[in-house]
């Protein structure tokens, strides 16, 4: 009889140590999707999601993409939108604006052409213009002018083998009473997102 208590008493503990178990894996995932969700909730006008340079194409390899802090693959974020009135953090306001920097490099023995195409996505109405330099000269916009993002896209930019082209692009939230009031009485679904891409050309 002994003997056949323990082993009950035996399958009643691995049981209850089962139970525990499956109730830590059920807090934990919770608590995952709590802090999943809460990330999503946090951004506010203007804080920017993460942006990436995602870079495609048969030759690749011999496309290397940087900035003054990384090399840029497409999962690498940017700081676009770091911002000197807030103490370099990524926030933007109507009126705001800023530059980021960053280099194509062909590390290949052949030339290459590529394009570059930039698209946004907002919850809500900002008031986005841009200007390009490349090599420190305007491609898109100019001194007095900045363009819309449907603007911005740049096709075809030639690169010489082992050699590279320097960008700078440089952004303006452009006042817009109406919309910069809408926006900002919101509380929530406030995000800006810039994201980069970089393809060969079909013309090279």
């Amino acid at each position: 009889m002994s003997n056949k208590k323990s082993n009950e008493e035996l399958e009643d503990e691995n049981k209850r140590k089962k139970r525990t178990i499956i109730i830590l894996i059920i807090i934990i995932i919770i608590l995952l999707l709590l802090l999943f969700f809460l990330g999503f909730r946090v951004g506010k006008i203007g804080y920017s999601n993460e942006c990436a340079v995602p870079v495609f194409g048969e030759k690749i390899k011999s496309i290397k993409v940087s900035d003054n802090k990384q090399e840029i693959d497409k999962n690498t974020p940017l700081d676009i939108f770091s911002n000197v009135k807030f103490d370099n953090k990524k926030i933007i306001a109507p009126g705001s604006y800023g530059s980021y920097d960053f280099m194509i490099k062909n590390t290949g023995l052949s030339k290459l052409s590529y394009d570059i195409e930039f698209k946004d996505i907002m919850d809500n109405p900002v008031n986005m213009k841009y200007r390009l330099k490349i090599d420190n000269v305007y491609i898109k916009g100019n001194e007095k002018e900045y363009v819309t993002l449907d603007e911005l896209n740049t096709k075809n930019i030639k690169v010489m083998e082992n050699s590279n082209n320097v960008f700078t692009l440089e952004w303006l939230w452009e006042h817009d009473d109406y919309n910069d009031t809408y926006t900002g009485s919101l509380k929530d679904n406030q995000y800006y997102t810039l994201n980069v891409y970089v393809t060969l050309s079909d013309e090279e």
